[in-house]
């Protein structure tokens, strides 16, 4: 598009940052400006929608907008945009994020899901999109009849307001109305309030997307694609992370045929690599792929040239047998597996070139060779990858690292058929976390890094896993210590990406314990991590114990290890399972005749004496031990099995977790168990803390539909962004009977446990169990518990014991901890019984031992 044939508009004069608390602390938009600027479109948003285009396609989605507006009207959470009269008139009238005096449910069910009239997705109909230069039209003829099946069944599946938003901001930010963001996240976060202005006011006879040129696919995997492309871009917020060459791109992917769109969204799923276009089958999609291969091809959606691939990706690709009918035709020896093969081959191709002038070199002759049995291959480019990552990680920015793209699609369709509910939310804000695109594009990267190392880890690769670990140390190294120090939310420092690559390079500790050569890189590691201040502040005990426990059992240093333990206890940043932990190691050192100085014990010793002092020593718990016959041992890491009775007759296998449960309620005290570790406590204070955990506005905990917790709950935030909440909450419970807050606790887990949320849905077989456990544990229980959690929910949400029996009839209950042989208490656990004994609930530890048994020889 011509430059020339395009005004553009200046940043202050349509696009402001407004963040203030209780007086504006932004610029105001100039009148005088917008009439300069735009004096022959100062006409509401209203009129300016009526003189769009008149086509079958426009007409029929505006009877569905009829539609949605009588029925769905309370839904929509759009962005609204000021024109340019309205700014003139009205320039306090902008797009907010702050907090409501009244509630307002949102749908967070899948914001869009498309199916389009036969009158514009006839298969196979590809559209010759080019964004076009073409005068606005009158939308005066006749809508569809109401009454059509197609048009309700239409409606019951497309947001149209959505897709229209987006369209719009698309073409805003051609014209330069929306521009590219650089945010002060500083700013925006200090200040109560976020507003975004712009002029809505589209330049007649601009190049301009439209929405009858987009061609609905018709089929689930596509159009979630559309629904998640349309989503992103209906905040105008987040069109600011894109160049007008890629929102040109992306648009003309959904102007594709169906089968392409169908097509591509599979390929986006798969692995990202390159792929033989005849191993690839979607008989949903065409009996023959090949067209809609080429269109996507041509379209630049995906590659098909080779020549730049390396040789060991080429036979890689290849069949055994086709690697073998390479080797025989150039007379290597073809016997055995298809690793030795192509080890032979690349042996060959590296060899020398021949002494024939104009002959081939081997690698080219063993390029050619597996070029001519591959074709055709495609792939999809890496910049399509990067996009769609970008619009994918705007939808879904806290996505678990270690889901795939194909796992939010699994989401996606859940939401779409009601199988998954997420929480509604009072207010759903859209505060910006990005400052731009730079910012954009480095988080994406350092969580792919994230991904990735978490996938080498589950592949026991540990030399990729260290290599990566020291990626992450170079780029740390790069980062000016200025540009951390930050006054952000520590919810929102997560999207920094320092703050990933901190914790790549923390899972990569264990990689380089692993061998004697690499131990040292592992302390370096530490003590780098240790220095960072700026990030994970919360980890440093952890890196402290590690770094002591590596001087201690790898160095055999014991001095040192005593010396890191004594400094670490003196840090302001340590939990209480951290110091729990520390003490520990020091009362093993303690115990050491050799190899550490009376000097150094007597210092250990004075500070074990202060902390006890302090009251911090951790009190044995009251213990039973119980015997059983095992039929397995646990090996690394997992749980040994046991042979169970039931009623003195039926046998059957289990964890010891289940032995112990059968054993408890064999007996006549309690008739009824739960195997419920950290769940029941989770879910007491979901169900305890719902409204402050959904309902309470904090800029920047909700920054995805898909979410299932506030972003502040696992940091140290939490509790002081609810603080008066959170205190007559409790103040209002403590004041009730307990009828009456057995009653208030059952109701509100019959509502809310329908959701997805960090509660679990399937701990409880019915609310009355749920309700029997609270008669069972007591207000002060059941309150004691939930202070605990919205304490510090990182930290106490682990650790909670393994079993809780309780008696309905007596209102009394028991918690206990289960240990199998050679099994040991956890600082954590420790700290959890003795939390819970001073709430006055019997709490017990149960050992158990037994004799091994081989089940399969039984």
């Amino acid at each position: 598009m011509s430059q020339s044939n395009l005004q553009q508009t200046r940043i202050d004069q349509f696009y402001k940052v407004v963040s203030n608390k209780n007086t504006g602390c932004g610029v105001k938009l100039s009148p005088e400006l917008l009439k300069q600027k735009y004096n022959s479109s100062r006409k509401s948003l209203s009129l300016l929608r009526k003189k769009r285009n008149s086509t079958k396609m426009s007409n029929f989605v505006e009877s569905e907008i009829q539609i949605l507006e009588q029925k769905t009207s309370k839904c929509s959470q759009n962005l609204k945009r000021t024109s340019s009269s309205e700014l003139e008139n009205s320039p306090k009238k902008v797009k907010s994020s702050v907090a409501d005096s009244s509630p307002q449910n949102t749908n967070n069910q899948t914001p869009l899901k498309l199916r389009s009239p036969n009158q514009i997705t006839s298969p196979g109909k590809v559209s010759n999109f080019t964004p076009k230069k073409s005068p606005q039209k009158n939308r005066n003829s006749s809508s569809p009849n109401k009454s059509s099946p197609r048009k309700l069944f239409f409606a019951d599946r497309i947001n149209v307001e959505n897709v229209q938003q987006a369209i719009e901001n698309l073409n805003l930010l051609r014209q330069g109305s929306i521009v590219p963001n650089e945010f002060d996240l500083n700013s925006v976060y200090q200040c109560v309030q976020f507003s975004i202005v712009y002029s809505d006011a589209i330049i007649p006879n601009a190049h301009k997307f439209e929405l009858k040129d987009i061609i609905f696919p018709q089929e689930k995997h596509a159009d979630h694609l559309l629904m998640v492309v349309m989503d992103v871009f209906s905040n105008p917020i987040n069109c600011g992370y894109f160049t007008r060459e890629e929102l040109d791109l992306i648009f003309s992917l959904f102007t594709l045929s169906p089968e392409s769109q169908m097509l591509f969204v599979r390929l986006l799923k798969r692995k990202l690599s390159w792929h033989r276009t005849s191993s690839i089958k979607y008989p949903e999609v065409s009996s023959d792929l090949d067209p809609f291969f080429k269109e996507l091809v041509q379209s630049g959606f995906c590659t098909s040239d080779l020549e730049s691939t390396d040789t060991p990706v080429l036979l890689n690709m290849l069949q055994v047998d086709e690697v073998r009918s390479i080797c025989q035709k150039l007379k290597i020896d073809h016997r055995g597996n298809k690793p030795l093969l192509m080890e032979r081959l690349l042996k060959y191709g590296n060899s020398s070139k021949s002494f024939f002038i104009g002959a081939k070199s081997p690698k080219s002759v063993l390029r050619s060779k597996a070029l001519i049995i591959l074709q055709p291959c495609v792939c999809l480019p890496e910049k399509i990858i990067n996009l769609f990552d970008r619009i994918f990680t705007l939808l879904y920015p806290v996505q678990d690292p270690s889901e795939s793209i194909a796992d939010l699609f699994l989401t996606l369709t859940s939401v779409h058929k009601g199988e998954i509910l997420f929480p509604p939310i009072e207010k759903q804000e859209s505060f910006p976390i990005f400052q731009n695109r730079a910012h954009l594009i480095s988080f994406v990267e350092s969580k792919n890094a994230l991904k990735e190392i978490l996938a080498l880890i589950e592949k026991k690769d540990w030399e990729a896993v260290r290599d990566l670990g020291q990626f992450a140390l170079r780029q740390l190294s790069k980062v000016d210590k200025r540009d951390c120090e930050s006054s952000l939310p520590l919810h929102i420092r997560k999207f920094i990406p320092e703050y990933t690559w901190v914790k790549v390079l923390s899972i990569s500790v264990d990689a380089f314990k692993k061998t004697p050569e690499t131990i040292q890189e592992a302390v370096n590691i530490l003590e780098t991590l240790i220095a960072e201040k700026s990030f994970t502040q919360s980890s440093r005990g952890r890196w402290y114990s590690e770094l002591a426990l590596i001087e201690m059992h790898h160095r055999k240093d014991l001095e040192r290890s005593a010396e890191l333990t004594l400094h670490a206890l003196q840090q302001v940043t340590l939990t209480e399972v951290d110091v729990s932990g520390l003490l520990e190691r020091l009362r093993k050192l303690m115990r050491r005749k050799t190899g550490i100085s009376n000097e150094t014990k007597s210092k250990i010793q004075k500070v074990q004496e202060e902390l006890e002092n302090q009251g911090i020593v951790i009190q044995t718990t009251r213990s039973t031990t119980i015997f059983a016959t095992m039929a397995s041992r646990a090996e690394a890491g997992g749980k040994s099995t046991w042979s169970v009775t039931i009623n003195g007759n039926d046998k059957y296998y289990g964890s010891v977790e289940m032995l112990a449960l059968q054993h408890y309620t064999a007996e006549k005290s309690y008739h009824v168990g739960l195997h419920c570790e950290g769940s029941l406590p989770v879910t007491l204070f979901a169900v305890f803390f719902w409204d402050e955990l959904y309902k309470t506005f904090v800029p920047g905990a909700f920054v995805s539909k898909y979410q299932d917790a506030p972003l502040d709950l696992f940091t140290a935030e939490f509790f002081n962004n609810r603080k008066k909440f959170i205190e007559e909450k409790i103040k209002f419970i403590r004041a009730l009977d307990l009828d009456t807050f057995t009653d208030w606790m059952q109701d509100r887990f019959l509502n809310y446990n329908q959701y997805r949320s960090v509660m679990s849905n399937t701990l409880f077989k019915n609310d009355q169990h749920f309700k029997e456990i609270v008669t069972c544990l007591g207000i002060d229980g059941v309150t004691g518990i939930c202070e605990r959690l919205v304490s510090n929910f990182r930290l106490w949400r682990s650790g909670f014991p393994d079993l809780i029996l309780w008696n309905s009839l007596t209102a009394k209950c028991k918690i206990v901890e289960v240990k199998g042989p050679g099994d040991t208490l956890s600082e954590k656990q420790k700290l959890w019984l003795q939390y819970l004994e001073r709430l006055g609930i019997d709490v017990e530890v149960c050992h158990v031992e037994g004799m091994y048994l081989d089940v399969f020889y039984i």
